[in-house]
Order: structure tokens, then C-alpha cells, then sequence
């Protein structure tokens, strides 16, 4: 199995390969795409895409990538999409139309792309639904409500672990309210509609306070800060976020994208014995509202992938390392990120590495080969 971390900007770009099948994880950033496109587009398929949930760091690169495929002489092949959009979520027929409501305006106002429309590069607001629903009409797009426990797509093996029903109809809930609370009322889903969704979807990621660097003269320890009081995502639209755990021969690869760790949790804690992997992406870039301590107690593993470029919200955070240091199960534990990141020195390499499990932080590598 081949993982490669492709430069998605402070997003998710992941390809999984066997020699035979090929599975994409979400496109990254707009700006990103043309950092990964070339590293695809000799693909003459892609076996399954997964769109793990509607940030703009998770989507906006993979409007770019379909829209561009889409118009390609030698088009790579899309068996299956994953993706809860609207499309998925709502039951409620879908048309172009003239019809229009300016209270759709006053949601994208309020909620607008935290990247921006320039960035995306193509019609103002466009969305992910729309395309896929308009544009891409031989990809068969799958709710995660369809999804079998266990499914093989090609030589892989995936059991998908979430998001909850729970979590999805406290989106749909969620949504629902701002509807009401502006006046609207929904006979068929357009795009103005559509757009709105995914902009109030964007707009649901925790205010993120930003971390100072850390250098060799003011971080403490590993210990304090992986002991630091835990508090979890508040984030809805990562919690709707798809998990699942991979599998292909003897090799096992636990795919986070941005859930909650609580999820994964409730997950793990129905298996009798620790789950053996030989690597976990990380969830949200490495942030401390995404990882604890009992996670890592129930799993045995010593690869932790992480893809972010630390450029918003000082990704990875020094708690997520300290904490992946303390607590793996195994020593010469390996922190995999694919970008250099600014706030991790020399020193504080170092002071890893010399850690009681010997903990290797890995900065610039994008290749994996379990």
C-alpha cells in the first residue's frame, strides 16, 4: 500500500494505491490544486473519491480538479464519489430554475468561503453539489446512510466508522434553523440553495485561537504539554466528517480525515483487544482539539501521518506531537507530515528525538509505503 500526502495547502490531498486500484481523499485548498493535479492526471482511474465532509480545505481543490477533468482529452475515470452533500441529505427534487430568493444572498454574505470565490476560479460560489449533480452525470455519488458496514472497492477492504446519523441530522437540523430564522421556504433545491448550504457548512469550524510559535526558549516539555487538559472539537462540519479503517493484505490504515476524536472513540471502544495499525492519518491537521490520550491507548501504532502546511491555525499543534510521543504504544514512533512547518525547529526535533520513545518527527515527505 502507497499513501502519498500531496501539498494540499492547510487541507487534505491523500492518495492510497495497490497496484491495482487507486482511492483519492479529498482535494485540499483551490490555490493547491495545481500542486497535486500533476501528480494524478497520468491515473487512468481513480477507484472511489471520498469528499470527507464540505470544508473549503477538503473541497474546493476537487470542484477545480472536476471541472478540469471533466473538459480533459483523456478524462481520468471516476468509478464512485463519496460525498454528504445536499444532494445527499436532503430529500427534495433538485432542478435549475429562475426562481430566486435573495435571502439565499444574506447566508452566503454572512457565511462567506473563508478562501474566497477568486481562489475557487470559477462561477461566484460555486458549489460541490451543483457540480457533481450537473456537470458529472455518469459518477454515481453514495450517502454514507448506503454505505455498507464493510465494502470492498478494488484490493482494499473499508469499514466505515463515521459520521453518526446523529451527527448528520444535527446538520440537517442546524440548516434547517437558519431557513426558518431568514423566512425561506424550500420547494426544490437550486443552486442558490446549494451555494448557501456549503457556505453555512464552512462557517461551522470552531474560532480557532492562533498558537504562538514555539521555540527551543519557551516550550516546556513533552510531558506538560502532553498532559495538558484535553477539550474537544466544536466544529459541526468536522464532526460530519468520514472515517473509516482501510485495509489491504496484512496492512491496516486508519483514515480520520477531520472527525471528531469522540467518534472514533465510541468506535474503538466495541473491540475487544488494542487495534494494531501500521498508520493513523491524523485528524484535523494535528490539532489538539482532535486527539487525546485514550485514543491513543486503544490503538498500537508508531506511523502518525499528518497534512497541513501550518500556515492557518499553526497546524500541527505541540500538544498533538507531545501527546503522540507520550502515549504511543510502541518506540521509535514516526510523526510523518508532509510540509515543512515553521514553528517545528531544529531544537524541538531534537528534544523529540531524544525522548524516552524516541519520537522521529519527519518534515517535507509525502510518500508512505506500508
Amino acid at each position: 500500500m502507497k499513501i502519498t500526502l500531496n501539498d494540499a495547502g492547510n487541507g487534505d490531498c491523500i492518495l492510497i494505491q495497490s497496484n491495482n486500484t487507486n482511492i483519492l481523499i479529498d482535494g485540499g485548498t483551490a490555490t493547491s490544486f495545481s500542486e497535486w493535479y500533476p501528480k494524478i492526471k497520468a491515473l487512468d482511474k481513480i477507484d472511489a473519491l471520498f469528499i470527507t465532509h464540505i470544508d473549503d480545505d477538503h473541497t474546493n481543490g476537487i470542484i477545480k480538479f472536476l471541472e478540469v477533468n471533466e473538459k480533459s482529452k483523456t478524462p481520468i475515470k471516476i468509478k464512485s464519489i463519496y460525498f454528504n452533500g445536499i444532494e445527499q441529505l436532503f430529500n427534495i427534487p433538485t432542478e435549475e430554475s429562475d426562481e430566486y430568493d435573495d435571502k439565499y444572498d444574506s447566508i452566503n454574505t454572512c457565511f462567506e468561503n473563508t478562501e474566497g470565490v477568486e481562489e475557487v476560479g470559477f462561477s461566484e460560489g460555486t458549489s460541490l453539489s451543483y457540480i457533481l449533480k450537473n456537470k458529472i452525470t455518469n459518477i454515481k455519488v453514495i450517502h454514507n446512510e448506503n454505505f455498507k458496514e464493510i465494502e470492498n472497492i478494488g484490493d482494499f477492504t473499508i469499514e466505515l466508522i463515521g459520521p453518526s446519523l446523529n451527527s448528520i441530522e444535527e446538520l440537517k437540523n442546524s440548516w434547517n434553523d437558519i431557513l426558518d430564522e431568514r423566512l425561506i421556504k424550500r420547494k426544490i433545491l437550486t443552486k442558490n440553495h446549494k451555494n448557501a448550504f456549503e457556505s453555512y457548512v464552512n462557517s461551522l469550524n470552531e474560532k480557532l485561537t492562533v498558537q504562538q510559535y514555539i521555540s527551543s526558549e519557551d516550550f516546556m516539555d513533552i510531558n506538560s504539554y502532553a498532559d495538558s487538559k484535553y477539550e474537544k472539537d466544536s466544529s459541526l462540519a468536522n464532526k460530519t466528517s468520514f472515517s473509516f479503517l482501510l485495509t489491504y493484505e496484512d496492512k491496516s490504515f486508519l483514515m480520520l480525515g477531520d472527525s471528531h476524536i469522540e467518534t472514533i472513540l465510541d468506535w474503538l471502544r466495541k473491540k475487544d483487544d488494542l487495534l494494531s495499525l501500521d498508520a493513523v492519518k491524523v485528524s484535523h491537521h494535528g490539532s489538539k482539539f482532535n486527539i487525546n490520550r485514550e485514543f491513543l491507548e486503544l490503538i498500537d501504532c508508531n506511523r502518525y501521518l499528518i497534512s497541513t502546511n501550518g500556515k492557518k491555525h499553526n497546524h500541527p499543534d505541540i500538544e498533538t506531537l507531545a501527546r503522540i510521543a507520550k502515549f504511543s504504544k510502541k518506540d521509535n514512533t514516526q510523526i510523518i507530515i508532509n510540509n515543512h512547518i515553521e514553528h517545528i525547529t531544529e531544537d524541538l526535533l531534537s528534544t523529540f528525538s531524544d525522548y524516552e520513545n524516541q519520537t522521529n518527527i519527519m518534515m517535507n515527505q509525502k510518500e508512505v509505503i506500508l
